[in-house]
């Protein structure tokens, strides 16, 4: 499993969605007593389905009852994604009066994810220390974190837990494009990777970084990596350029291969923390010409061609959110199963995978593997970024997305680990068809 390096970085904001209004931009002429509201705040009130996971499942079950806002908090600190399972897990732990306490689901919520940590040790008082130093709730989090940097001997120290938490706050924050674009210009002087403008968007660049082989010889494996085709799912984002500082700080993971990461395609979508662009296109949907109309096409599809368009890219994967009543993350396939599969296996040691049982009108092969909803007869696909990497030639592609039932930093490391784990599997089958 990849370390994950990372650099110091103001704490998230907001969780990633699935849908959304555009939120209302802050105007000279608002009263000063009006604060100005995040794009997360508003769609809140909107749509407590896309945010909340104790939305789908009330305060109350079998008699018992908790708070809402505990149940949100806890399964968001210990990023259990199925609110249903941690209600029954505390029911059979408690022995109390039917009310659910913060500390019971806490409880509850240690004990379903045990697994995260298994085998290794640490102070407790040490990490709550080290979580009180850097501003981290997300319990987790940090512990996934810190095992990367563990030393072999399976005991988390302080160093290790600080290090850890170093990533964490290094992960950008949700819808800071200006930090994602101080950091995409600093990589222009880099000399371990190549910056790409790919074109403007009202004057933002949309830039790709290439990076790898190191030896200078033919990669054996292409890697497109995107983010932020809708603005309300910044996680993606993150994710991508966690990806990047882990490239560069470790060259094996690209000896033989070439990645180009394309961190932000919505340039104004992710300004604005919304779905769509300003003139109303859900970029997810336009990626066809079946889907466009002859006088409009969006600006960020002529860029998404531009990237895929004689690059030779064997595998993309397009980084994406979805809502608090996921359970676990998942892929989206056409044509990946044998790669998605195995990878998530290894995934699902670390995170949660979306369970069949909770979207059982979708086509699920295993936990976390969803089959892509086939286009009516005679017509083109959708008009996805994934199906349009297809269209372009590549072996496979997937749409990644992350439950909102986890913390913004869960969903930044889990859809990370993804990349890394389908990739390995893309290498394996590289290898393995040089050697038949």
């Amino acid at each position: 499993m990849p370390r994950i390096p990372g650099s110091v970085r103001p704490l998230p904001r907001a969780i990633g969605t699935e849908t959304g209004p555009a939120a209302p931009r802050a105007t000279e002429s608002a009263p000063a007593t009006t604060p100005a509201r995040t794009p997360a705040e508003v769609y809140a009130d909107m749509a407590p389905l896309n945010v909340s996971p104790s939305h789908t499942l009330g305060t109350s079950f079998a008699g018992y009852s908790w708070k809402a806002e505990d149940l949100d908090a806890v399964m968001k600190q210990y990023a259990v994604g199925d609110a249903q399972a941690l209600v029954r897990t505390a029911i059979a732990l408690q022995r109390g009066d039917r009310t659910l306490s913060a500390d019971e689901l806490k409880a509850a919520a240690k004990k379903l994810t045990s697994y995260v940590t298994a085998g290794h040790r640490w102070s407790p008082g040490v990490l709550a220390d080290i979580m009180q130093q850097h501003g981290l709730a997300e319990e987790t989090a940090l512990l996934r974190a810190a095992k990367r940097f563990d030393d072999g001997n399976r005991y988390l120290d302080r160093d290790e837990l600080a290090a850890g938490a170093k990533v964490l706050k290094g992960i950008v924050e949700a819808n800071d494009i200006a930090t994602v674009q101080a950091r995409l210009d600093e990589l222009g002087t880099d000399p371990r990777c190549t910056l790409e403008t790919l074109g403007h968007i009202e004057g933002q660049p949309v830039r790709a970084v290439h990076i790898g082989p190191h030896n200078g010889q033919e990669p054996k494996l292409r890697v497109l990596v995107t983010g932020g085709v809708h603005g309300n799912e910044p996680c993606g984002t993150a994710a991508a350029m966690l990806l990047v500082e882990q490239l560069l700080k470790d060259p094996r993971l690209s000896e033989d291969v070439a990645f180009t990461v394309v961190p932000l395609i919505n340039v104004r979508g992710y300004r604005d923390g919304t779905r769509r662009t300003p003139g109303d296109d859900d970029l997810n949907r336009h990626m066809h010409l079946e889907h466009q109309d002859n006088d409009h096409r969006p600006e960020e599809v002529e860029i998404v061609e531009n990237v895929l368009e004689g690059r030779g890219h064997e595998l993309v994967l397009d980084l994406h959110s979805g809502m608090a009543s996921r359970d676990g993350f998942w892929l989206y396939h056409r044509n990946g199963i044998g790669l998605a599969k195995p990878a998530l296996e290894r995934f699902g040691q670390e995170f949660p995978r979306l369970n069949p049982a909770s979207v059982p009108n979708k086509v699920m092969p295993a936990p976390g593997l969803v089959e892509s909803d086939p286009p009516p007869p005679g017509q083109a696909h959708k008009g996805t970024l994934k199906d349009f990497a297809i269209d372009h030639g590549a072996t496979w592609a997937f749409t990644v997305e992350a439950p909102g039932s986890v913390s913004y930093l869960d969903q930044v490391m889990g859809e990370n680990e993804i990349v890394h784990q389908v990739v390995l599997e893309a290498r394996l089958a590289k290898y393995r068809a040089d050697v038949a």
